[in-house]
Formats: structure tokens, sequence, C-alpha cells
């Protein structure tokens, strides 16, 4: 699972065979791991370095799908803001 905020942007053009066509595109200013079921830790970097992403990833977690292993984490509780879908 993705997390995506951002502007859903509906946009109209011709084709090659001069028909209209409709698209809808995404326009993110942040993506990131659902938490729903995984874990995460956050790591600050300061704004002075080189930038960019730290290529971190898959947490170190090595549980098979469907393994066994304790309660997953509570979810918290929706946000009365958010979009419900």
């Amino acid at each position: 699972r993705v997390m995506v905020q951002g502007r859903l942007i509906s946009r109209s053009y011709e084709d090659k065979d001069k028909q209209t066509r409709w698209v809808t595109e995404i326009e993110a200013d942040e993506v990131c791991p659902s938490l729903r079921w995984a874990r995460a830790t956050v790591n600050k970097v300061s704004r002075g370095g080189s930038g960019g992403a730290s290529g971190a990833g898959g947490g170190g977690n090595n549980q098979s799908w469907g393994g066994g292993g304790g309660t997953p984490p509570a979810a918290a509780p929706p946000d009365p803001e958010d979009v419900p879908f």
C-alpha cells in the first residue's frame, strides 16, 4: 500500500484521430508507504546535505507473508478531514 497526498487533475486532449480524450492524473506532493500492516523507523536528514533519498528500504522485518507472530499494531482513528477513498 502507498499513501499519496496531492491533487487529482482531469484534462482533455485531442488524439491523432482528432478525437477528444479525457485523462485524470495525480499531481503528488508526497508519497509514502502505508503503515497499516507495517512498521517503519523515521530518520531525519539534514537539509544542508546533498539531498536525495537515503535508499533505505525493506525495514529489516524478514517475516514471511501470513507468518504468525503477535498482534498487528493498532491503526490510528480515522481523521474526519480525510477523503473516504
